[in-house]
């Protein structure tokens, strides 16, 4: 049985997601919620997922090999979120998640056949994603949606840089359209968009206060 209440940060590189995670979970801790945060791939509580987010990020390989190791981490990573789930009152925050491989890999590479419709696509994905994930979605998507050309005009630590950052500026905009068309379209959890080009502080601002209100919204429908 679900106590807990698990979110996931989304967005294109470079987007602020990671930093508003962080702000929002300092934020949360303040007002002595217990917070969990957690990344896709590479959880830093699982040495397997920090091993699989290496090779994501330095070995060019296959679309298919790419979106399998996605699926391993997941399917390792949900085994850590199930159980933060079974605690009450517990948020889990999660950088990435089951979003990010439908834009990355069905709308960034184009697997499950570009020839297809979106739903056909997606009813495909969802048969490997509910198998790997053991049926576990965020109950909540945080999007935080930025213009590709103002994406790549933020400066990345060179440390953290990945082979996604050398895609054509194509690729990420489809990645940024995926995005968007699942805000409005996907039943997975529900959905906040924010426009990720404010300034961090007043961004964190309109996260804190539409996360509130949804929080106080889903403990009424509890009720």
């Amino acid at each position: 049985m679900e106590r807990g209440i698990f979110v996931a940060f989304e967005g294109i590189d470079l987007c602020g997601k990671s930093t508003q995670k962080k702000m929002l979970a300092e934020r949360l801790r303040k007002t002595d919620c217990f917070v969990h945060e957690t990344r896709e791939p590479g959880s830093p509580l699982i040495e397997l997922t920090i091993k699989i987010r290496q090779l994501i990020k330095e070995y060019n390989m296959d679309s298919r090999c790419e979106l399998a190791l996605f699926f391993a981490d997941r399917a390792q990573h949900t085994q850590l979120v199930m159980e933060l789930l079974r605690r009450t009152g517990t948020i889990t925050l999660t950088d990435r998640q089951w979003a990010s491989s439908v834009a990355y890999q069905i709308f960034g590479r184009g697997l499950f056949g570009e020839e297809r419709t979106l739903e056909e696509r997606l009813a495909d994905f969802f048969v490997f994603n509910d198998f790997f994930s053991h049926g576990i979605y965020p109950h909540l998507n945080i999007l935080i949606d930025v213009p590709v050309e103002v994406a790549q005009a933020r400066v990345r630590d060179p440390k953290a840089r990945t082979r996604f950052d050398n895609e054509q500026i194509n690729f990420h905009q489809r990645v940024r359209n995926g995005y968007l068309q699942l805000a409005q379209k996907s039943t997975k959890g529900d959905w906040l968009v924010f426009d990720g080009t404010k300034k961090a502080e007043k961004l964190h601002e309109d996260v804190y206060q539409k996360f509130v209100e949804w929080l106080k919204n889903k403990k009424e429908e509890k009720e």
